[in-house]
C-alpha cells in the first residue's frame, strides 16, 4: 500500500514524510510549566514501518515476551536481522577467513590483496566489527530485508508462544505497531497514547500492515497520569512500554508503578533499543532518566524479574 492510497489530510502526510521528528504529537505539561513537544514515541526506523513491519530492535521483542518467547530465540529465526555472521558469510570471498577467525582479527596465511579487499568493505563496517555485531543486535537493518513478511512474524509467535497474554495494556503507542499486532494475533490490547494524530497513524498503521479489510486497533488519547487516576489495573495482565518510559514524567510513572503493585498482577515489559541504556534527560524529548539505579528499584519491588539485558526489562508483578 503507498501512502496515496488512503485519504489522509495534507498535514499527517507531512508528519508521515518527516524524518526528524516524525510527529510533534505529545502535549505534556510538566511541573516547571513548560511543554514536552516530541515526535511520536516509536517513531523511529519509519524505513520499516512502511515496509509493514514493527522494528526487530524493540517492538517486535516486546510483543515476544509478552507471549514468553525470548530474544535470543527471536535472534535465531531470524539471523538475516540480528546476525552479524550470516551477513558476512554472504559478501565473503573464498579466500577471504570465516568470521571467528575475522574476530579474532586472525588473518593467518590470508593473502595480503584479500585482506585489503575485506577491509575496503567500507559500506558493512567490518573492520568495526564491535560496532556491527551490536548494530545488528538491536536490529538496526531489518528495513532492508524485504523477504519478512508481517505474516511470517504472525507464524513465529504462533509456533513459539509460551504464554496467552489475557488482556495487554500499552503505553505509548505511537504509531500503532504494537496494538494492531496484537488485535491481529487476536489479543485484547488497550493502547494509550494522547497525540494528536494517534487515532489516524493507527488506522493507516492497521491498513499499511493488514491491508484495507483489515478494522485497525484504536487508541484511547490519555496520559499515563489520567490514565492511572480513572482506570483499573487489576483487568490487565500484561503490560508494555516500548520506547516510552522516557517520555514519560517521573512523577507519573512512580504513581502509576505504586498503584501496579497493589493492583496488578502479571508482566511489566519495558524495552528500548537494546543498548540505548542508561537513556539521559534531553528536553523536550526524554524528562525521566532511565538507568540501572531506576531498573534496580523495579526489580526490587517485583515478584521476579523474569529477563533484563540492558534496556530490555520483564518482570513478573
Amino acid at each position: 500500500m503507498k501512502f496515496d492510497q488512503l485519504k489522509i489530510s495534507t498535514e499527517v502526510l507531512k508528519i508521515l514524510y518527516d524524518q526528524k521528528k516524525v510527529a510533534e504529537s505529545w502535549n505534556i505539561a510538566r511541573a516547571d510549566g513548560h511543554t514536552d513537544r516530541f515526535g511520536i514515541a516509536g517513531g523511529d526506523e519509519i524505513e520499516t514501518w512502511e515496509l509493514g513491519l514493527p522494528r526487530f530492535g524493540n517492538q517486535f521483542p516486546s510483543i515476544c515476551y509478552a507471549y514468553g518467547i525470548s530474544l535470543e530465540t527471536l535472534q535465531s529465526e531470524f539471523p538475516q536481522i540480528f546476525s552479524a555472521k550470516y551477513h558476512y558469510d554472504h559478501v565473503k570471498g573464498p579466500d577471504w577467513p570465516t568470521y571467528e577467525n575475522f574476530v579474532l582479527k586472525n588473518y593467518k596465511d590470508i593473502d595480503k590483496e584479500i585482506l585489503e579487499e575485506i577491509l575496503d568493505q567500507n559500506r558493512w563496517d567490518w573492520y568495526k566489527i564491535e560496532k556491527v555485531q551490536k548494530d545488528f543486535y538491536q536490529g538496526n537493518y531489518n528495513q532492508y530485508f524485504l523477504d519478512i513478511k508481517i505474516d511470517s512474524l504472525i507464524h513465529f509467535i504462533n509456533e513459539h508462544r509460551r504464554r496467552l497474554p489475557k488482556k495487554i495494556l500499552e503505553i505509548g503507542g505511537g504509531r500503532g505497531e504494537i496494538a494492531n499486532l496484537f488485535k491481529k494475533l487476536g489479543a485484547s490490547c488497550v493502547s494509550i497514547d494522547p497525540g494528536q494524530y494517534s487515532d489516524v497513524l493507527y488506522e493507516y498503521t492497521g491498513k499499511l500492515f493488514f491491508g484495507e479489510e483489515f478494522d485497525p486497533a484504536r487508541t484511547l488519547s490519555i496520559d499515563l497520569e489520567a490514565f492511572t487516576e480513572k482506570f483499573d489495573l487489576n483487568q490487565f495482565n500484561t503490560i508494555v512500554f516500548c520506547e516510552s518510559i522516557e517520555h514519560c514524567s517521573e512523577s507519573g510513572f512512580w504513581a502509576f508503578w505504586q498503584k501496579l503493585k497493589s493492583t496488578f498482577s502479571g508482566l511489566v515489559i519495558i524495552v528500548n533499543w537494546i543498548y540505548y541504556h542508561p537513556i539521559p534527560v534531553m528536553f523536550p524529548e526524554h524528562i525521566f532518566e532511565i538507568n540501572d539505579t531506576v531498573y534496580d528499584h523495579l526489580v526490587n519491588e517485583s515478584k521476579r524479574c523474569v529477563y533484563r539485558n540492558h534496556s530490555h526489562l520483564v518482570l513478573e508483578l
